[in-house]
């Protein structure tokens, strides 16, 4: 026992991350393994936890935390476990990535973002495991509280989308302006058939909303939305509009049409979120590409400034050891804090978005239905509309500003 638990605390606090990517990496990784214990956790059987809640009975004189999903027959409810397990893991890895966040935001970011990387993986194990002893009750209430303000990761969602669709329209029609056999324009042709493609998909879900939630009140979020959305894509092509790409206004359509959605089957009367809202796997894919965005796009700064900070926290924290640079003659300028700033507001801004982002799990695996899951998740629709709405317009308002 003596030596198992030297060892655990000796591998606690192993490990170093020396690089930027790395740190996004690990990020990444963090969530996906809270994922994959949420998941698993619809697979446990009724003897997977009959032996131990049957020796907590007796030792506790009753049910403890998760156990109570038997029944009084002594039948496992398994979507109560399913759900109260996602509650627990999702929770674990929230306050992770909440941690790391407090620390990075109270000057210690070079700290939460490089040392003690397998302690961040088990803390989610030991906190979950915790976790599992607390009363139902009280993870029910987290669970809808973590539904509630999983509405953010929309918001965050749609900047890392809205960025990418840019760049990838930059990207294509720099690779046309090269490459043109014959005259034919074949990247802004492709161009051309994605916008299409997401205009159409938007306009097709807006009008399956508006047959399958066919009640006047509910109809109104998504033809508001869209109208508003097809509004800032006219907008977005015209030549007064100096930043609008027509693939990224298509997909902010797209994406409107997306959270009414969302909005519509966790509050439409009489509706299960799981039938009626968007399939779990397809909510899954959207989140997984958000979190490949975040994880492979560089800082928010522009051109990121990581290796140079993450050069000079390196030789910090190992004593002032010469690095490569110093070997080849080279010389980095320790004395500016710059470099230091930006990468901790982009690692802050990394955990916000994995905090939201597990949330939005426990909103999409364990939903808690309710008119403030809806109307959040409108307001949200709003908020991304708006903020879409001032990218296109700002740098016309703030002329004196460079936005590129």
């Amino acid at each position: 026992g003596t030596c198992l638990g030297a060892g655990c605390c000796k591998l606690a606090f192993a490990g170093y991350v020396d690089s930027a990517k790395g740190i996004k990496i690990l990020l990444l990784w963090l969530q996906v393994i809270a994922l994959v214990l949420s998941l698993c956790s619809s697979f446990l059987s009724q003897d997977s936890l009959e032996k131990p809640c049957s020796w907590l009975s007796r030792v506790f004189s009753g049910d403890v935390g998760i156990c109570d999903c038997y029944s009084e027959a002594n039948r496992l409810d398994k979507e109560c476990l399913y759900r109260q397990s996602t509650y627990r893991i999702e929770f674990s890895v929230l306050l992770v990535f909440l941690l790391m966040l407090l620390l990075s935001v109270s000057g210690c970011s070079k700290s939460a973002a490089m040392s003690w990387p397998v302690m961040k993986f088990m803390a989610l194990f030991v906190l979950s495991l915790i976790f599992m002893f607390i009363p139902n009750a009280f993870f029910s209430v987290v669970g809808q509280v973590m539904s509630v303000i999983a509405a953010g990761f929309a918001v965050i969602q749609a900047i890392y989308w809205v960025d990418f669709t840019m760049n990838w329209n930059d990207a294509w029609v720099r690779a046309d302006s090269s490459w043109k056999p014959a005259g034919v324009s074949a990247w802004k042709w492709a161009l051309l058939v994605f916008s299409a493609i997401f205009l159409g998909l938007g306009i097709g879900l807006c009008v399956h909303l508006c047959v399958a939630y066919d009640e006047g009140a509910w109809m109104a979020g998504p033809i508001v939305s869209i109208v508003v959305a097809v509004l800032l894509l006219l907008l977005s092509i015209t030549e007064w509009c100096e930043v609008g790409t027509m693939v990224g206004s298509s997909a902010v359509v797209l994406y409107s049409q997306w959270l009414a959605w969302q909005a519509l089957a966790t509050g439409y009367p009489s509706c299960d979120s799981k039938t009626c809202g968007p399939p779990i796997w397809l909510s899954l894919v959207v989140f997984a590409g958000t979190m490949v965005i975040l994880a492979v796009r560089d800082s928010w700064g522009g051109e990121s400034t990581a290796p140079v900070s993450l050069e000079l926290a390196t030789r910090s924290a190992r004593g002032g050891e010469s690095s490569r640079d110093e070997e080849s003659g080279d010389s980095i300028d320790s004395s500016s804090e710059a470099p230091l700033h930006h990468d901790a507001w982009d690692f802050s801004m990394q955990l916000l978005a994995h905090s939201f982002g597990a949330t939005y799990i426990t909103y999409v695996l364990a939903p808690s239905r309710g008119t403030a899951t809806s109307v959040t998740i409108f307001v949200s629709l709003g908020v991304c509309l708006a903020i879409y709405g001032w990218i296109l317009v700002a740098p016309k308002v703030l002329a004196s500003r460079d936005f590129r």
